[in-house]
């Protein structure tokens, strides 16, 4: 009878356990000190530059209108803006309007951030049509095939790392001898 009784008051217990916690009101505000004050306030508060930058690229264009190679560049002194606009330069496709077709040629591709509005304006030029090879293999997959053939490298090295740690000759086994 007296388990009978105490199981009960732990069944009511429970269930009043979700409304109790359900009345409990959240804090409004992060005490001072905490992890979350904390990483607010190691928050990078300069994003983005505040001049104006301007890259320009020349690029060959192949039958599909793939950029094949970049011929030149006149970048800015800003390393980040460098590297994103000459990895969108090696990653477009530039192609007429109707989008069905494209002009075998060299281009001028210039990229302007505007800091005042925080954006960055493309636009192409032709430079002069055909002097390319128009069956040339786009730049995206030849960084594909350097990557392909990097990670083939790096596991064939961690492989013969592997069989350089195997011992040639196996370690002699114990054997025990029972005496009667």
């Amino acid at each position: 009878m007296r388990t009978l009784a105490s199981l009960a008051a732990l069944g009511l217990a429970l269930n009043a356990a979700p409304a109790a916690a359900a009345v409990t009101p959240m804090p409004t505000a992060a005490p001072s000190g905490s992890i979350t004050t904390l990483r607010q306030a190691k928050q990078p508060t300069k994003l983005l530059p505040v001049v104006k930058m301007h890259a320009d690229y020349e690029v060959e264009v192949n039958k599909l209108g793939q950029v094949t190679k970049v011929r030149s560049a006149h970048d800015t002194k800003d390393l980040q803006f460098n590297a994103l606009t000459y990895g969108n330069v090696l990653q477009m496709a530039i192609r007429t309007e109707d989008g069905m077709h494209a002009v075998v040629g060299v281009y001028q591709v210039d990229y302007d951030f505007n800091p005042a509005t925080k954006s960055v304006k493309r636009s192409m030029k032709l430079l002069s049509e055909g002097g390319v090879d128009p069956e040339a293999r786009g730049a995206v997959y030849a960084l594909q095939d350097l990557e392909k053939s990097s990670n083939a490298r790096a596991d064939a090295a961690a492989k013969a790392a592997a069989a350089r740690k195997r011992p040639l000759v196996p370690a002699p086994t114990p054997t025990a001898t029972i005496r009667p």
